[in-house]
This record gives structure tokens, sequence and C-alpha cells, in this order.
């Protein structure tokens, strides 16, 4: 087993130590809701809950073949009871997710007919990000009509995106100080956005545009945003 296979059974088990014993009752209502399950002419069925603002929400239909099938009221209470024991202080251990506070995940209940279980795992997504930049030369008719009235030697404006939609901050560092940003220094900073197409879509990015009067250079310091989407098995259920 090398190293990130090892790291990833670590996880597994850091996760969450967590045990339900079946009642009889349970037990027979599980196998009746796996008939169930099957006359829709499949061997697999889930429902999935979150947990957002502090606590549980269950999702509400149980999913099979793309349809929504009835619920029986001995399953929605297991699963209820499942949710119960699950503490949301276990999810706060950097070593497992790398951040300091959970606050969003999804549990997906999955029903496995043939092997007569209920998998019980674990959804989230882990927020980071990546460092790039480019750089260019100023055209000469780009810096005569807007950077040459400048005597400073460097300008610096920041920009920020997501969600399909960007813009540059109001305000730009002049020679240390702060003014507002031209509006044809602010066309010219969407312009050299080009070299990251898609700087504003989905996660966005953020970053800095420097301009180098005395070169008469740009160089960007740019961070996309990442989402990193993992899941984890919490418990088995089987009869």
């Amino acid at each position: 087993m090398d190293d990130e296979d090892n790291e990833t059974k670590q996880r597994q088990i850091i996760f969450i130590d967590m045990e339900i014993q079946l009642t009889p009752e349970e037990k027979k209502s599980l196998s009746q809701y796996f008939i169930y399950i099957r006359s829709f002419g499949s061997t697999t069925a889930n429902a999935t809950c979150y947990f957002e603002y502090g606590s549980f929400t269950y999702g509400g239909n149980v999913y099979t073949n793309g349809r929504i099938i009835e619920k029986f009221k001995p399953i929605e209470l297991l699963m209820e009871r499942i949710l119960n024991d699950i503490d949301p202080d276990d999810f706060d251990n950097d070593e497992f997710h790398d951040q300091d506070d959970l606050d969003y995940f999804s549990i997906d209940f999955d029903f496995d007919c043939l092997n007569k279980t209920i998998d019980v795992n674990c959804n989230f997504t882990v927020s980071g990000h990546e460092d790039t930049g480019s750089s260019g030369e100023i055209p000469e008719e780009v810096f005569d009509e807007i950077f040459k009235e400048y005597s400073v030697t460097e300008i610096v404006c920041t920009y920020t995106g997501g969600g399909d939609s960007g813009y540059i901050e109001n305000n730009m560092e002049l020679g240390g100080d702060t003014v507002p940003t031209p509006s044809g220094i602010e066309d010219y900073c969407y312009t050299v956005l080009e070299d990251f197409s898609g700087w504003e879509i989905n996660e966005g990015s953020q970053g800095s545009i420097r301009f180098n009067l005395k070169s008469k250079e740009y160089s960007i310091d740019h961070q996309w945003n990442t989402e990193e989407p993992r899941s984890f098995s919490i418990l088995e259920i089987k009869i």
C-alpha cells in the first residue's frame, strides 16, 4: 500500500467512528423496503440529507431509476436515527478535510437490494486556489493614450470574479496612494485579463495587475479558485 492509499484509509477511520444496531422491527422493515424497490425494476435507491445552518434537513424523497418512490415511515425513522447519531464536531479535523470548519455537507443513503445494505456516505467540497500569472508589453499607442500622463513608476489594479460576473476594483494604487480607477485603465485591465479566459466564470478568480510605466510592461498575479469534491464512507448497515 502506498502512502496515498494509507492516508486515505487513515482518513476514513478518523472521519467518524459509528455503529448502528438494527432492531428486529427495523430489519423487517428494511427487508420489505428492498422488495419494494425491486418492484420498480431496480436494485438500488438513494436519498440525500443536507447539513447547513447548524442542522440536518432531510431531502424528503427517495429516488430509483430517476423517479421518486414512496418512503416507508420506519425507513424514514431509521434515517433520522442515523442522522441524530452523527456529531458535526467530528468533521472539525484539519487532518481530515484541510479546513478549520465544515458548515455544509450532504449525507447520502444508498440502498443496495442485492447486497441488502445501506451505505451512508458524506459528500463535501474543499475550497482552495491555484496561483499563476502572465506578463506582456504595453503597446506604444495604449501607453501614450492611457499611461503617459502619470509620473509614477507603477500602477496596481486588482480584480475579482466568480459566478459569471467579474469586475475591476474601483480604486487603484498610484505611487503609494489609493485613487479612483480611471475608465481607460479599467478597460485596459479587462483587455489584458483575456490572458485568463473565464476568470469570472463559476468558482472564479482574483488577482492584481501591475503596470510598470518605466519598462512599459504589465504583469498579472492571478489566483484561480478551486473546489475539490470529496466523498467518504461513514457507515454500512447490512441485514
